[in-house]
């Protein structure tokens, strides 16, 4: 694991050319410039190699109108050139908005909305060279139980 940054908001970990984002809460300026930054560092370490997968946990994340925060997540998530997952495991708006996001989301990168984690692994493991969907579970639960 080379780089984190996490908070009582989110949960970043990149793993190699993989990067997780927990998030429990919507995120603010400041957590979206760290993820922006880990992404460019993780994508310039591994060019045209890079993947993001981003969970969304707490039921009142993304909530409300949040225009200018899917445009900042979406910059953020440009670095990466092999796949975004975004996967939303709790009820409320955040899947909306991951929806209106990848709406916006200008195409280049394949990028999906999940609602299981098996689901996204099982893409993400098409489009991450070496990566198999059990290793991208197996990153990504140790962030889940401490969001738990």
């Amino acid at each position: 694991m080379d780089e984190i940054f996490q908070d009582s908001v989110v949960d970043i970990r990149a793993h190699g050319e993989l990067v997780v984002a927990v998030w429990v809460a919507t995120p603010t300026p400041t957590q979206l410039q760290a993820l922006a930054q880990i992404n460019a560092r993780v994508a310039k370490r591994f060019p045209g190699k890079s993947a993001l997968l981003d969970v969304v946990v707490g039921s009142a994340a993304f909530a409300g109108n949040q225009h200018g925060l899917a445009m900042q997540l979406t910059h953020a998530c440009a670095p990466m050139r092999r796949a975004v997952a975004h996967v939303v495991l709790a009820p409320g708006p955040a899947r909306a908005f991951f929806g209106a996001m990848l709406l916006q989301a200008p195409h280049g990168t394949p990028a999906r909305l999940f609602d299981r984690l098996g689901r996204a692994a099982d893409w993400l493991a098409l489009h991450v060279p070496g990566w198999s969907a059990a290793r991208i579970v197996a990153a990504v639960e140790p962030t889940l139980a401490r969001a738990a």
